[in-house]
Parts: C-alpha cells; sequence; structure tokens
C-alpha cells in the first residue's frame, strides 16, 4: 500500500463524519473534503442503468513488467469498463499521498444499478484520500448488497500524457470508457500498491489500479 503521512490520518479522521457503508475500496459516505453531490438531469430520472454491464476482465500469466515513472508494474489482467462517472478525485495536497505521481486521479465509477439516474440521484457521491463515499439521502428501501458490486473506486495511471488530459477532463455524471491493464505497483523506496482483482471484495486494497490505455469520454449529465 503506498503509504500515507501520520498527520494525513489525523487529518483524514477530523474530517470523516458519518457511518461508512463500505463498497470495497469503494467506500461511500459523508466527508467535508472533496464532497461531491452528483445531481444527474432534473425532473423524473430515468430508471434503466446508463452503463447495464459490468467491468470485462481477463487474468493475463507470466506478463511481462513494466517500467513506468520509476515504478515498476506488473500487469494481471486485462480489464474494460464503461461507467457512469459517480465523482472524481485529482490528487493534490494535502490529502495527496506519495503515488500520486503515479496515479493522480481517481474515479467513482458506477455500472448497473449505481448508473441508474432515478437511483444515483438519491445518493451523496465523494471522495476522500483514496477512497470513494457514498450516502443515501432519503429513507426508501435501496438495494445496498446489489450497489456494493456496482460500484468501484479505480486508480488511474495515465499510459501517455494524451491520456492523461483526456482523463482529467471526466467530470461527474459522464460515461467514461476505460481499456487497460490492472497492474501491482512497487517501487523501491514506497513498497508495493496491489490492485483488486474482484468486484465483491471490500476496505483497504479493494480498489483497482489501471493502466489506462484507452479512454472514451461521453460527457454530460445524463436525465
Amino acid at each position: 500500500m503506498i503509504p500515507i503521512r501520520p498527520w494525513q490520518l489525523l487529518l483524514l479522521s477530523l474530517l470523516a463524519l458519518g457511518t461508512v457503508i463500505p463498497l470495497g475500496g469503494r467506500a461511500l459516505d459523508l466527508a467535508l473534503h472533496g464532497r461531491t453531490d452528483l445531481a444527474i438531469g432534473s425532473g423524473a430520472a430515468p430508471r434503466a442503468p446508463l452503463a447495464p454491464h459490468p467491468p470485462v476482465q481477463t487474468d493475463l500469466a507470466g506478463a511481462e513488467p513494466i517500467q513506468h515513472d520509476g515504478y515498476q508494474l506488473q500487469p494481471v489482467a486485462l480489464f474494460e469498463i464503461e461507467a457512469l462517472v459517480l465523482s472524481r478525485n485529482v490528487q493534490r495536497w494535502p490529502f495527496a499521498d506519495a503515488g500520486r505521481d503515479l496515479a493522480p486521479l481517481d474515479l467513482a465509477l458506477g455500472w448497473g444499478l449505481m448508473s441508474v439516474p432515478a437511483e444515483v440521484g438519491r445518493l451523496r457521491v465523494w471522495q476522500l484520500g483514496r477512497f470513494a463515499y457514498w450516502r443515501v439521502r432519503d429513507d426508501a428501501p435501496f438495494d445496498l448488497a446489489a450497489a456494493s458490486v456496482s460500484a468501484t473506486n479505480v486508480h488511474l495511471i495515465p499510459a501517455t500524457p494524451e491520456i492523461r488530459r483526456a482523463l482529467m477532463r471526466a467530470r461527474e455524471g459522464d460515461l467514461i470508457r476505460l481499456e487497460g491493464r490492472l497492474v501491482d505497483a512497487s517501487h523501491p523506496e514506497l513498497g508495493r500498491w496491489r490492485t483488486s482483482r474482484v468486484r465483491t471484495d471490500t476496505g483497504d486494497g479493494a480498489c483497482e489500479i489501471l493502466l489506462v490505455e484507452q479512454v472514451r469520454l461521453r460527457p454530460g449529465r445524463p436525465g
């Protein structure tokens, strides 16, 4: 895991409010810094998913490591995802960790239930540090089990400067398609950062680390 300074942990603790509902390393609940209230459209929101399909992952065996900006990246799987951008977090001081040069942007992404405007519009979604958080705005029933396997927080490693610029244009409410490789990252001074390999894990280490090699963005707040 990329280390976080002790004072950053204290600051995160002071800023965190509410009860966290974990969605893998994709946590979802209320915090002050980096909060984004996701509002999709107006009036009656559509009830069909904008991104109906889950990510596609193809495991790799024996892939050659990649040297990237002082890190060694070990590819573990091919990965494709088309999803709704629920929240974005550019790694900036004082919340940026030592991995900000490698993965400068995290996106909280939803598909299936978590890409249905009528459902997502009931949520507050935002990010803090390397985690994403959400809270249901109302008391109506919400399928937490389905939500927990329909969203993720992805640490994005741009393969090229052009891809970095494209990723930085992503905003809440956009549809985005990403293709690349899930990687474990290691650095001689910073240790190892291990990617999630499944969509059902929770807690620290449950985020995907994606070397992004293709990106397609459809801007706009649907609805």
